[in-house]
């Protein structure tokens, strides 16, 4: 997966040092406050340039890319929300850099690409609601970092505003395929359109990902089961089932679809057969389907399961009819000596 990496090269010096470009002197002088007071521009400057620091990013030249506009726009976003309760730039700020980043051929709507769509569902309580349902249910499902900003809103990353899992030491580590995609599949399920938004545009416009691409593997099956009760019923059965087997399975309940009981991921191919043999006792078409979607995805071929089946059947019945050959032998054997010795007996007692 592509993620936006921030840099080292692409920050430029805030505030008083501030570089602008030589046509944007007039909006730099209309840029004012106090570097201590974080709800005036060059106060907002002035924690933006420790903020990019914390994220390991030196902030003393004046390249510019569109890497290190993202990163300037995105605190700029964090920190006039946390001062001002405004999700955007200040507007002081923003012509200075507007007027910059456009000087050397950044496009705004680029440096800022998506951060309209936060703001439309940080601003709306029902979507700011569930979108703290998300966040809670995918640090639990897939692990994922998040970032508390003011008014409890959970930024996601470890950056905020990113796809950063963690960025300890200034080492950025993105986050995994399995993880965006657990997100997505979370995001998914709150139904609401504003989240899907920030996901679709976060995933193109941030990491070059379609976000149709992005979901885990069998989610619309598994959805569909979980909302089955007869599924969902079956999946506790197979459950019972795998725990009394010969070589026992623990299952547990999925993450994101509590209803639903799935093998444990340090499942082997034989535990995963062992649910399969179980999951086609109990007939659910549906949870089977689920079964052997999610086989396929792990590239544990359901196909292996009916072999080895069949290779344990083949075993048993050589087993079984080689100790009945033998004993099929012996009793041949035996009765074949009991004739002898009776006909040698008889031929010794003949009366003279």
């Amino acid at each position: 997966m592509k993620v936006l990496l921030l840099s080292l090269l692409s920050a430029v010096a805030l505030g008083l040092e501030f570089n602008t470009d030589s046509t944007c002197t007039s909006y730099e002088s209309a840029c004012t406050g106090s570097a201590s007071d974080f709800t005036t521009c060059v106060g907002q400057d002035a924690w933006i340039k420790i903020a990019l620091a914390q994220e390991g990013i030196d902030v003393t030249t004046a390249t510019w890319t569109l890497a290190g506009a993202q990163a300037v726009a995105r605190r700029a976003h964090e920190v006039n929300w946390n001062n001002n309760g405004v999700f955007d730039v200040h507007i002081d700020l923003e012509r200075v850099l507007r007027c910059t980043f456009e000087a050397n051929n950044i496009v705004w709507s680029q440096a800022t690409t998506c951060f309209a769509e936060w703001g439309s569902c940080m601003t709306d309580p029902v979507c700011a609601g569930t979108w703290d349902v998300v966040a809670n249910t995918s640090k639990v499902a897939a692990g994922i970092a998040f970032t508390y900003v003011q008014q409890g809103i959970q930024a996601l990353g470890a950056v905020p505003f990113t796809l950063v899992q963690d960025a300890t030491g200034g080492v950025i580590t993105p986050m995994t395929n399995e993880q965006v995609g657990g997100l997505v599949a979370v995001a998914d399920m709150a139904g609401n359109g504003k989240i899907m938004a920030m996901m679709s545009c976060m995933l193109k416009d941030w990491a070059a990902v379609d976000i149709q691409t992005a979901y885990i593997p069998c989610f619309d099956v598994a959805v569909a089961c979980s909302n089955d009760a007869d599924c969902a019923a079956a999946s506790e059965k197979v459950k019972t089932c795998a725990a009394d087997a010969k070589e026992p399975v623990s299952m547990t309940p999925n993450a994101m679809l509590t209803n639903i009981m799935e093998p444990p991921a340090t499942a082997t191919h034989d535990d995963w057969c062992t649910v399969s043999a179980c999951a086609g006792e109990e007939g659910n078409s549906l949870y089977m389907a689920l079964g052997t979607c999610l086989m396929d995805a792990g590239n544990m071929s359901y196909t292996k399961c009916y072999d080895d089946m069949m290779a344990h059947i083949f075993m048993m019945i050589m087993v079984v009819g080689g100790v009945s050959f033998a004993v099929g032998v012996l009793m041949f054997t035996a009765a074949w000596c009991m004739c002898c010795k009776s006909s040698k007996g008889a031929e010794m007692g003949v009366s003279p």
